[in-house]
């Protein structure tokens, strides 16, 4: 994995972050991505 995609990915967690909505979003994103 290249250095930019890295800050990419790090900037996008960085923004979910900041969203007051997100622990709940990723977790049933994170679930229905493994269930596919």
């Amino acid at each position: 994995m290249n250095v930019e995609t890295r800050l990419e990915q790090v900037a996008t967690v960085i923004n979910q972050i900041d969203d007051p909505k997100v622990p709940r979003n990723i977790r049933r994103q994170a679930k229905e991505t493994c269930e596919n």
